[in-house]
């Protein structure tokens, strides 16, 4: 075994950024002003977009929506001295985009202003989908911009590569409060019916995280400063929902702070508790949050939710990726983050429990969901591709590469890339590991290879004693063992070959690595007894990966004399059902053999159903009918 570490992690910022929206275009700062809601759910707005041409073009190009109508008095300056001569701009608009150009014109290196007076779009009630009230006639109405849903409030350069400054007005009825990225720096009485709220300049921020929310008054507000500064706010119809919120994200905050050791230019968080709204969304200072997490969750789903959405405010809305292809490199990132701040402040029990829920929904995904996939992703997402991609194999692989290295050399590449860099992606992130040598192999190759690589590679643990073999499927991946001295750290070849410690020998512990471990007869056999004999020596992610691997290559006729096997398995399940947390799960491939394309496609909502209610199952340890195992239901459908 060869592993040498060599931190030369402050050379690596000076490399230049690739991917940008447009190398020729950037943009300084957008001037927003807005009044809402207007009759019809409309919105009016008025934009000054600042930006420079770095180098000579005939035209440029923003992103907007065809929601967006009615433009008055677009004007196009140059901000060069002495000014330049400068033809009225064509503008050209489609169903995407404004083209600005001037015939047999090129638009020479200077700054531009860019003044749109006045123009007209729409308020929805399609949640996550630009600016939206929850339900029809929602006194609450509120922004979600990622991916590309800017282009509905305003026309801009619609990129995660392009950031800027933003000023943000808003006009609103003087019966709700407002809110946005920064603090209020000013509110201004119109008239009796309306009010103007002006808010502070923004950090450099992309698009997708600008945002603001109008409230009605009547909304409950409590608030808490942390140590380190930074005020937490939450907003909620109910006073009750908003305490354990404010509690949980005091905590992640004071948690990943901690951590990351990096101040942010903040001094407000606002978290507001929505109603008809799935998961959460990080925009900066102003994070949206669905009600459920208030109603469903137990209080380690709760904190690895907020504690997610606040570490992105360090990876993802200080620095973020220049691609929306490496959007699971940023998710997992901060899920790995996230995971850290929820084993500091909860019980072991709920750790685990929280694991548990994961390594389950990582399953889902490869078996059922989205198999066959890679980390890398289009280049343009939405929400379902994130959704289903990220969160899951990516996060078990970058626990993997902290545990070849050490969680000190990984928090201190993290706490480089946020202090040194805007922008970054998944070749900026692995160069940080090239001095990393396992096995005479670069890490950053390892990581490559793992983010690109679609699939989901397995081995297969062979103890005949005194030798032992590993052989792991085709084709071959790079896979962490780092279980005993006899063994290679990373297993590059198809097989190896090593004395036998003991028996049973287990490879990938708590899939602690991504992959499936298939074991010979008698070594299933030997951990299965190990286990009837003493569940508790395994964690509830051990037995449920023991379980579900075994069952997945029996149903794949890869485990001769599976039956015999198959039935102590059972025997143990349905004995002890309040160690086999969601055993329905578990026992999937034991009770079912390869699903046909039908029986595929309507498992995973069945599944994934299931390992929603999961954790909170866990945690409150309340009985319930998804979970008929426990009391032993299910067994006579199963032998029968």
């Amino acid at each position: 075994m060869i592993i040498q570490i060599t931190l030369s992690l402050w050379l690596f910022f000076l490399l230049p950024h690739s991917s940008l929206c447009h190398p020729a275009i950037r943009a300084h700062s957008y001037d927003l002003s807005f009044r809402l809601p207007l009759p019809d759910d409309k919105f009016n707005a008025a934009m000054v977009l600042h930006f420079s041409i770095l180098a000579p073009i005939s035209n440029f190009t923003l992103d907007i929506s065809p929601t967006l109508t009615d433009f008055q008095n677009v004007t196009l300056v140059t901000l060069s001295n002495p000014p330049l001569p400068m033809q009225k701009p064509i503008i050209e608009t489609s169903n995407t985009s404004m083209r600005f150009l001037i015939p047999q014109y090129t638009l020479p290196v200077s700054e531009y202003i860019l003044t749109i007076a006045s123009y007209t779009g729409q308020i929805t009630t399609t949640a996550k989908q630009g600016i939206f009230r929850p339900t029809e006639n929602s006194p609450l109405i509120l922004t979600h911009l990622q991916p590309a849903f800017a282009r509905t409030v305003f026309p801009c350069f619609d990129h995660p590569s392009s950031k800027a400054v933003f000023r943000v007005s808003l006009l609103h009825p003087t019966t709700s409060v407002s809110v946005s990225n920064t603090i209020t720096s000013d509110v201004q009485l119109v008239d009796p019916h309306w009010q103007r709220t002006v808010f502070a300049s923004s950090p450099l921020l992309p698009t997708y995280l600008l945002a603001f929310a109008i409230l009605p008054d009547s909304y409950h507000q409590i608030s808490r400063q942390t140590s380190f500064g930074v005020t937490i706010r939450v907003h909620s119809n109910s006073l009750d929902k908003t305490r354990p919120v404010l509690d949980a994200a005091v905590l992640s905050f004071e948690a990943l702070a901690a951590l990351i050791q990096i101040e942010l230019p903040l001094n407000k968080i606002d978290i507001i508790i929505t109603p008809n709204y799935e998961g959460m969304m990080e925009n900066w200072a102003l994070v949206i949050m669905s009600e459920k997490y208030t109603e469903e969750t137990n209080r380690a789903q709760l904190i690895y939710a907020i504690a997610h959405e606040l570490a992105h405010h360090w990876i993802g809305n200080r620095v973020t990726v220049n691609n929306w292809q490496h959007i699971c490199l940023q998710e997992d990132l901060t899920d790995v983050l996230a995971m850290k701040v929820v084993e500091k402040i909860v019980s072991r029990q709920e750790y685990e429990a929280l694991r548990l829920s994961q390594y389950v929904e990582i399953q889902l995904a490869e078996q059922f969901i989205s198999p066959n996939h890679s980390l890398m992703m289009p280049q343009e997402i939405d929400q379902h591709i994130m959704n289903t991609h990220c969160y899951l194999k990516g996060v078990t692989m970058l626990e993997s590469i902290e545990s070849l290295v050490g969680e000190s050399f990984f928090l201190s590449v993290l706490r480089n890339i946020v202090a040194t860099r805007q922008w970054f992606d998944l070749d900026v992130f692995a160069e940080y590991f090239t001095d990393v040598i396992i096995e005479n192999t670069q890490l950053k190759e390892i990581i490559l290879f793992w983010f690109n690589q679609p699939g989901f590679p397995s081995v297969y643990v062979n103890e005949s004693r005194p030798i032992a073999s590993i052989t792991q499927s085709v084709p071959l991946w790079p896979l962490p063992l780092h279980s005993h001295q006899y063994l290679p750290l990373v297993l590059f070849s198809q097989t190896v070959s090593f004395p036998l410690p003991y028996h049973p020998f287990i490879v990938n512990a708590n899939f602690s690595s991504f992959y499936r471990v298939n074991y010979d007869p008698s070594t299933w056999n030997a951990i299965f007894d190990h286990m009837a004999l003493d569940l508790e020596q395994f964690t509830p992610t051990g037995r449920a990966q023991l379980v579900n691997d075994f069952c997945y290559f029996a149903a794949h006729n890869e485990v001769p004399n599976a039956d015999r096997i198959r039935s102590k398995v059972f025997d143990i399940v349905y004995s002890a059902p309040a160690s086999f947390e969601l055993c329905d799960f578990s026992l999937y491939w034991c009770l079912n053999s390869t699903p046909s394309p039908t029986s595929s496609a309507l498992l995973p909502s069945l599944l994934r159903s299931l390992a929603v209610q999961f954790s909170s199952f866990v945690g409150s340890h309340t009985p319930d009918s998804s979970y008929a195992c426990r009391s032993g239901h299910m067994m006579s459908s199963t032998y029968s």
